[in-house]
């Protein structure tokens, strides 16, 4: 029966050679497969389409367990929660609804992500950041008051039997910042990992500070990257917790890992 099918369906595209290359939306191989007719090659080709998703995009986490409870279907709901988003594949096994929720990092978890890429400020800048986003993490405002009257200065050093030497070769930088014993050796920030998860715990993460001598004027600020790293685990175990607890009505399974559909 299929292939007197295909043949009626050869024989007819056929006579219609002139029409561009159309896909078969009545026919379908697979769910992420369809039949298309060439009239060139006067042949069917099988063709992989786009996944038919409508993907809603959620807020929060609460926002996200509300869905999934009124959902009215009874099959299983896959739930993935990843690096960057959680995912909802509201019909296990079927793509064509699937939820996000992005994750949105608190703004001052977000400042140490940025200060892991680049650790080095300039000294305004670096008063700017303590100023208004550390503040509250700097007690008595020591490593504010350090960096503010810090003087980071160069000079030609030529009173020591090196400088002499140096200087036969070619003038000797050596660089000073005076006012840097008063500088704190780190902070202890404290802060949420994301926004709008439903976690309450709040992640304490050491600040290195440094003067950094390979940039004249610059101040550093080192984030501890195992500190935060162990912060965001805590928080994706602490948000799956959260969900499993608030779905427990339905069909519902909780995975700490990345979505995917398979080709």
């Amino acid at each position: 029966m299929l292939e007197k099918t295909l043949n009626w369906l050869r024989d007819y595209f056929t006579d219609q050679a002139k029409v561009t290359p159309t896909v078969l939306e009545t026919f379908r191989p697979g769910k992420r497969k369809r039949f298309m007719w060439n009239p060139a090659a006067k042949e069917l080709a099988t063709v992989e389409m786009d996944r038919p998703d409508n993907t809603h995009v959620l807020h929060g986490v609460d926002s996200l367990i509300d869905y999934v409870n009124n959902l009215k279907s009874e099959a299983r709901t896959n739930i993935w929660v990843g690096v960057e988003r959680v995912t909802v594949e509201v019909v296990e096994n079927d793509p064509k609804d699937v939820l996000t929720m992005p994750f949105r990092f608190h703004p001052t978890f977000e400042t140490l992500r940025d200060l892991v890429l680049q650790a080095s400020l300039p000294q305004h800048e670096a008063i700017k950041l303590l100023r208004q986003r550390f503040a509250e993490f700097d007690p008595g405002s020591t490593a504010l008051t350090a960096i503010r009257n810090l003087k980071i200065s160069t000079q030609d050093d030529f009173t020591t039997e090196q400088g002499h030497t140096a200087a036969r070769l070619g003038k000797s930088l050596v660089q000073e910042a005076v006012g840097a014993a008063n500088l704190p050796e780190s902070i202890e920030v404290r802060t949420p990992v994301f926004l709008k998860t439903g976690t309450v715990d709040i992640r304490s993460i050491r600040v290195w500070l440094s003067i950094d001598f390979a940039n004249r004027g610059y101040v550093k600020f080192e984030p501890d990257e195992a500190q935060m790293e162990d912060a965001i685990i805590r928080e994706k175990m602490e948000l799956i917790g959260i969900i499993v607890d608030g779905t427990k009505e339905r069909p519902v399974a909780v995975y700490d890992g990345e979505y995917g559909v398979a080709n």
